[in-house]
């Protein structure tokens, strides 16, 4: 199996997404986390999903840029 491709599938992350803020930070949706928040949700999914930046893109509808500077604060 390819590392480069993600475990679960988009529909399966994008489904997970409400129950993962709302146990991380008490919303059920990404808008208004901040860049801390958001910080930790994508380390979250990596962790959780062993999902690869371009799909935490596509699954939360944020630039891969600006993915990727999240995931390089850590």
């Amino acid at each position: 199996m390819d590392a480069d491709i993600p475990s679960f599938r988009d529909q399966v992350i994008v489904s997970a997404l409400p129950d993962l803020c709302r146990s991380l930070f008490g919303t059920e949706t990404l808008i208004g986390l901040d860049q801390d928040q958001l910080t930790e949700l994508f380390r979250q999914i990596r962790y959780r999903f062993s999902s690869n930046v371009e799909q935490m893109a596509r699954v939360s509808g944020i630039p891969i840029k600006s993915v990727i500077r999240y995931l390089d604060r850590l």
